[in-house]
């Protein structure tokens, strides 16, 4: 370039030199976190369900009640030394009552809404030789209730854990299944919300589709 008189050099040159300067610096820049950049961004796009599941999604017109699986149902298994009675309601089809650890339904993710949700129960009973479940039951009320609340026909046994939070399903009519289904034996504490209809269709545990796919 044509430069006439120190004025044009000045403007000529410093604009370059402070370009030069920055562009320096910002290549150190990218030279020095470039192995903290990635192109292999991933996202996680959320579940419908897991909108559903939640107290703001669930906003429903006065008298009425959300429910995005109308015969959402809890399959597990009875707990440890229970009473001979109790155990008995479950094997003739008589049971009332179901109750299961707040904790347990948190450890697995589950919602709170989606616990009040359940429309059945099918529980297993057994012995040592074997758990099964004969009765599909429908559900009358869902609560959380305090384990010093819970009543020993309710439970089947005593327990010392009173300030400990349990989910209490009071049943009602039990439907004979076609024909029994044998619940896994586990070495923990296992149980799934499937829906009702594969429970009456008979389908084994690893076959029982998972309902909320939060859950899986």
């Amino acid at each position: 370039m044509y430069v006439t008189n120190k004025s044009d050099a000045f403007f000529t040159q410093k604009p370059v030199k402070h370009f030069l300067k920055y562009f320096y610096r910002g290549e150190q820049l990218r030279l020095k976190y470039k192995n903290y950049v990635t192109s292999d961004l991933s996202y996680v796009i959320p579940h419908p369900d897991q909108f559903f599941a939640e107290d703001s999604g669930r906003i429903a017109q006065s008298g009425t009640r959300l429910s995005r699986c109308t015969d959402l149902t809890l399959v597990a298994p009875l707990g440890p030394n229970r009473s001979e009675g109790y155990l008995e309601q479950y094997r003739d089809g008589r049971a009332c009552w179901y109750h299961i650890p707040l904790n347990t339904t948190n450890k697995a993710s589950v919602e709170r809404n989606v616990m009040r949700e359940v429309s059945y129960c099918a529980i297993a009973h057994g012995d040592a030789d074997g758990r099964k479940i004969t009765h599909l039951y429908s559900v009358k009320s869902v609560k959380l209730k305090n384990r010093s609340e819970l009543e020993f026909v309710q439970t089947g046994r005593a327990d010392s854990g009173k300030n400990t939070k349990y989910w209490l399903f009071e049943l009602g009519y039990p439907q004979p299944l076609p024909q029994e289904l044998v619940f896994p034996a586990f070495p923990h504490f296992k149980f799934r919300l499937t829906n009702a209809l594969d429970v009456i269709a008979g389908k084994e545990w690893d076959k029982l589709p998972a309902r909320y796919a939060l859950l899986k």
